[in-house]
């Protein structure tokens, strides 16, 4: 019972899972040819505990996790090798057929995998009509929030489970077709599309003021994923295209390597917020492995500063360690990373979830208590030079309220909404609480002078 991971279609490791235990002996972990590719610091991998952490964060989270383990036990069971396994490797073995993040394929091996796997062949896609992705996305919805009330053969339907997708919302991958309708990808395809079902009490408009919080990162130079708002079948949905695809020359689609930063850190997923303990990686850690690993090392780390400062203006509390991403280069250049688009950048400006920053800085995740003082610490601890830090923050004060205003008339014509009205008056919401965060910025800058 062995399971390969290949990277670019290359192998990576080789894992002997004859045993199933929850963290692999040295012994039964091989390195392959592309092994310096699978991670951004591949020696962690070397550490078993380590590899076991990294390998969690390839599974769903919350309720979505049950269908791989239901689809990995038959298999087990197919192959006659037990049923009580419950290890990553081994429900990733089980779900070897599955697609992941990034440019990683798992596959069910011998001892003596392949050092290469075939190259992707054409895209097999089942047209999906509007009604059955409302239908999956409750489906999807239902297994996030608590599987166990969902029929086993029901889980095992969803064809999300083919697209291991973390997050806290019921999600589906899809791929646009040309004509604008939608398809599942099947066989060795990609899908190219993220799709999640977003209708909460206490949020509404919250996909349309996604859709339009990553619109207006774009236009003030951070980079974040298409992303609109949907509606399915009565179901309001978040549509984000997939950044870690890119078209294949000649036709096609080809995967591009991605990593959250809590897999590429080797943590513990589940630690993806900070909870007072400071347990995972903090930002001066991402900024040192930008500054050992990106091609531009200064502008990477600049713009880190940008993304930490426009979710700290806009009252994103939601910029955790499963949402920042790093993005691998391709396979035929030297291996470096860059800061992936962003996803799932909004704002809970005027709700009952503006509670602070995900992830702390200098010992606080208090947005209110993010002085200048506290920025320029940031930035020395960093590594960043002062005059950045503050050009950036005066630089997004300056341009952000506009870019919210411009995003939101841009998607008036394009995005679907159950609750317009809601929608307007979370934008506006943001908006002031952006000349909020400057107005109160600049009076501490004022007395700190």
């Amino acid at each position: 019972m062995f399971l390969s991971i290949y990277v670019y279609r290359r192998l990576g490791l080789t894992l002997d899972l004859s045993q199933d235990l929850p963290v692999l002996p040295p012994a039964a972990i091989r390195e392959g040819p592309a092994f310096e590719r699978l991670t951004a610091e591949p020696e962690r991998l070397r550490d078993p505990a380590q590899l076991r952490r990294w390998l969690t964060a390839f599974l769903p989270e919350n309720g979505a996790i049950v269908p791989y383990r239901e689809h990995a036990l038959r298999e087990w069971k197919r192959h006659r090798v037990g049923s009580e396994r419950d290890s990553a490797a081994s429900i990733l073995w089980g779900n070897a057929d599955a697609e992941y993040t990034g440019a990683i394929d798992f596959r069910q091996t011998t001892d003596a995998p392949d050092e290469a796997l075939p190259p992707r062949g054409p895209a097999e896609l089942e047209t999906i009509g509007e009604r059955e992705i409302g239908a999956r996305l409750d489906l999807a919805t239902r297994i996030a929030d608590g599987a166990p009330r969902t029929r086993p053969e029901e889980l095992l339907e969803l064809p999300g489970r083919l697209s291991a997708l973390s997050g806290m919302r019921g999600k589906l991958g899809l791929t646009q077709r040309d004509d604008g309708g939608w398809a599942v990808a099947h066989g060795d395809a990609l899908n190219t599309w993220i799709v999640k079902h977003e209708q909460r009490e206490g949020l509404a408009g919250e996909a349309g003021l996604e859709a339009i919080c990553q619109r207006a990162l774009g236009l003030v130079g951070i980079p974040a994923a298409t992303t609109g708002a949907r509606v399915f079948d009565g179901r309001q949905a978040v549509i984000s295209e997939r950044t870690d695809r890119a078209p294949r020359a000649g036709g096609g689609i080809d995967a591009r390597h991605q990593e959250e930063w809590i897999q590429a850190a080797c943590h513990r997923p589940d630690n993806k917020y900070d909870d007072g303990r400071c347990e995972g990686p903090q930002w001066p850690d991402a900024c040192r492995l930008l500054r050992e690993r990106a091609n531009d090392p200064d502008a990477e780390t600049a713009r880190l500063t940008r993304v930490v400062a426009a979710a700290w203006m806009l009252g994103n509390g939601d910029l955790h360690r499963r949402n920042l991403g790093f993005l691998h280069s391709p396979a035929h250049s030297i291996p470096a990373l860059m800061l992936a688009p962003l996803y799932d950048a909004s704002s809970a400006a005027g709700t009952q979830y503006n509670k602070g920053l995900a992830v702390g800085m200098e010992g606080t995740t208090q947005a209110d208590r993010v002085t200048p003082i506290r920025w320029l610490r940031h930035s020395n601890v960093c590594g960043i030079p002062p005059d950045i830090t503050m050009a950036a923050i005066d630089g997004l004060f300056h341009l952000l309220p506009d870019a919210l205003t411009t995003a939101r008339a841009e998607a008036r014509d394009v995005d679907q909404h159950l609750s317009r009205t809601a929608v307007e008056d979370r934008v506006e919401a943001t908006i002031r609480h952006v000349q909020a965060r400057e107005r109160t910025y600049r009076q501490q800058q004022a007395g700190a002078e």
